[in-house]
């Protein structure tokens, strides 16, 4: 469970129990399996206690934090969302989610069960297939170089951009201005309100030229919903 919030385990690997590979915070995983046990062993008690931690709450290290640092928990790591939880973050942002064979309507990737269930789009991010550890190192950063080209240049993100239903589409219908609609994403994506240097730089980018030509309005808008999408804020846990 550790190594799951915070990117690396008290013990590593975490299947590696051994004398000589002795846990970085030895106090600190005898403290957390001896609360797991009195707790009935209930994973949603450990989640909630590690990330109600001073650990987990710590934001990434500045740039050139030693590698020391951040192993043994004092500045987070950087860490590259789950296909699962990236593309229910996609469909939150741009209004239109994945449908998947067999499942309700309205069914979240994170509640797949099945990893056998068909998705095109879970498997470019990179979905674990349990045909291999889902904690190797082939499972790092979402799916890899196939991922990134796919949102980069693919229809993964594209469509969903573009699509009539999608969010974009009602926020222009609705004449709602370029200020409102950035504002929106940053929102939407990262849980908060530009900064006035970045609602400076987007409006100077996309309030130019004809504003009576909506089609290229709606393609400068596009691009910026694409960028959002494609920032390392919205893609990664820090």
């Amino acid at each position: 469970i550790w190594q799951s919030l915070m990117g690396r385990g008290l013990v590593e690997p975490v299947d590696d129990l051994r004398s000589t590979n002795p846990a970085t915070h030895p106090e600190l995983l005898q403290r957390l399996a001896d609360d797991f046990v009195e707790h009935d062993f209930d994973l949603r008690h450990t989640i909630k206690q590690i990330c109600m931690s001073d650990a987990y709450q710590r934001a990434v290290g500045k740039r050139g934090t030693p590698s020391f640092h951040r192993d043994f928990f004092a500045a987070a790591r950087v860490r590259s969302l789950p296909p699962e939880v990236l593309a229910d973050s996609i469909g939150d942002v741009t209004g239109v989610f994945e449908a998947y064979a067999g499942q309700a309507s309205g069914t979240r990737a994170v509640e797949l069960f099945d990893s056998k269930i068909p998705s095109q789009s879970l498997d470019l991010l990179g979905r674990c297939s349990r045909e291999e550890s889902c904690e190797s190192d082939t499972q790092v950063a979402a799916g890899g170089l196939s991922a990134q080209l796919h949102l980069l240049n693919g229809e993964l993100i594209n469509k969903k951009i573009s699509a009539v239903q999608g969010s974009l589409a009602r926020l222009t219908l609705g004449k709602t201005s370029t200020q409102e609609i950035v504002e929106f994403y940053y929102v939407r994506a990262f849980s908060r309100k530009p900064t006035e240097k970045e609602l400076d730089l987007w409006l100077k980018q996309l309030d130019v030229g004809d504003e009576k030509d909506s089609v290229a309005r709606q393609t400068r808008l596009e691009d910026f919903v694409w960028s959002v999408l494609n920032s390392k804020e919205f893609t990664t846990n820090h």
